[in-house]
């Protein structure tokens, strides 16, 4: 009988090749919290998609915009100086204007072009100074991430960075937008219903996962805080810091190539190896590694292979009958 090529005694531990893994482009991997730009107290801003340019509303009725100076992938706020820079990378929210208990935002709008397809995570630093406000606030504090997406050929959302009353903030038009992110963060005890609660120190908190779908081409963070009025009595100069807002996306589960004889069909072969929803696959192979994986050719017309997941499976692939042959799946976008 003729003996087992070194092919199949590496079965186990096929090559297994995954391309686009960390399609995180538009979406920052690492956003940068630090030196907001501040506006001049307008409320309610847009991004003209057709120029990257930031917009506000010159007269709070939502209709009438004008150009800023700022463009995709810069943070800005309004004029009311409330949230400032804190050292490197770091945003604290302290009193000043009179913020009676509403809310004041940071906004950043990002282009993605459909790039990012791989759900995303969110986690940020987070220290929460003090747990109420005073007798004549509007309640506890609290922090609050959102973020929005859209395509191209939609109507953006246009977003409140402040308020003179929580109503105002929360007048914004949604539009074609699709929320898909909405978290509170909020400090142990505050009664903030469905608030993530932290203790009153630096806290890393997983934020949750944002949903891309099959890829949005802009998105719009808002970053917002309900703070106090500046005469509760409270010593300390900031009620809120922010530091290492990151995204990322879930480590994958590795990809592992599974080859067995065919008990059906001597000299062929059963390949089988986990897949998720999305990817389509490629199985490929080489008579030696004197090149990378993702360079070999596909193996019989077995290109393209649409998902099956939790795992995908081929039966009775020939071998070849090569004295040696490697072979690979590559996981790639469709």
């Amino acid at each position: 009988m003729k003996p087992l090529c070194p092919l199949f005694a590496l079965a186990l531990s096929s090559l297994v090749f995954t391309a686009n893994a960390d399609v995180v482009t538009g979406i920052p991997s690492a956003v940068t919290l630090s030196d907001p730009w501040s506006g001049d107290g307008r409320h309610q801003y847009r991004l003209d998609t057709t120029t990257g340019t930031v917009q506000f509303d010159t007269d709070g009725g939502n209709d009438s915009f004008v150009d800023t100076d700022k463009s995709t992938g810069d943070w800005i706020l309004n004029g009311l100086n409330v949230w400032q820079s804190f050292g490197n990378e770091v945003l604290q929210y302290i009193p000043g204007y009179p913020a009676g208990g509403n809310l004041r935002a940071n906004l950043l709008f990002v282009e993605d072009g459909g790039a990012t397809t791989t759900p995303q995570t969110v986690e940020v630093d987070v220290y929460l100074n003090d747990l109420t406000h005073g007798a004549d606030s509007n309640g506890p504090l609290y922090l609050w991430f959102e973020v929005f997406a859209w395509n191209a050929g939609e109507t953006g959302p246009v977003l409140s960075a402040n308020g003179g009353d929580a109503s105002f903030y929360n007048g914004w038009l949604q539009r074609d937008a699709v929320k898909v992110l909405d978290v509170k963060v909020a400090q142990t005890g505050s009664g903030i219903a469905g608030a993530k609660e932290v203790p009153k120190q630096y806290t890393t908190v997983e934020l949750g996962e944002i949903d891309v779908g099959a890829g949005y081409d802009f998105y719009a963070w808002r970053v917002g805080a309900a703070g106090y009025d500046g005469n509760d009595g409270t010593t300390g100069p900031d009620q809120f810091r922010l530091r290492n807002l990151t995204v990322s996306a879930p480590a994958a589960e590795p990809l592992q190539l599974t080859i067995v004889a065919s008990a059906d069909t001597p000299g062929h072969y059963d390949f089988s190896w986990n897949s998720q929803a999305g990817r389509v696959y490629d199985l490929v192979s080489a008579t030696d590694l004197s090149t990378p994986p993702e360079t070999w050719p596909v193996w019989g017309n077995q290109g393209d292979i649409e998902a099956t997941p939790d795992t995908n499976s081929l039966t009775g692939i020939p071998g070849g009958g090569d004295s040696r042959r490697f072979f690979a799946v590559v996981e790639k976008l469709p």
